[in-house]
């Protein structure tokens, strides 16, 4: 059986994986796992089974990228790029 994103019955009990999964790269991150870091980083920017928070989404990417996570490293590039374009072309005024 593959591992998979879901409820299942155990002992008689509902089981949430996507908790348990949660839980798990929180306890990894919290010991400074940077692949966790990493994954917790990406849960809070796009708000993936946690309430969506930015700044602590760059944290994590941040701690990930000094422990060498080069995925966090392009991601917070990213962010930064995104950023600058968004400032350098702001919406335009709708006129009435």
């Amino acid at each position: 059986m593959g591992i998979g994103i879901g409820k299942e019955h155990l002992g008689g009990g509902l089981f949430d994986e996507r908790a348990a999964v949660v839980r798990y790269q929180s306890q990894q991150a919290a010991k400074g796992n940077p692949e966790a870091l990493y994954a917790m980083g990406i849960r809070f920017l796009n708000g993936i089974y946690v309430a969506q928070n930015e700044v602590q989404a760059r944290d994590y990417l941040e701690q990930a990228k000094k422990k060498g996570n080069l995925r966090a490293r392009a991601k917070l590039e990213e962010l930064v790029r995104t950023k600058r374009e968004a400032e350098a072309n702001p919406p335009a005024q709708v006129c009435e």
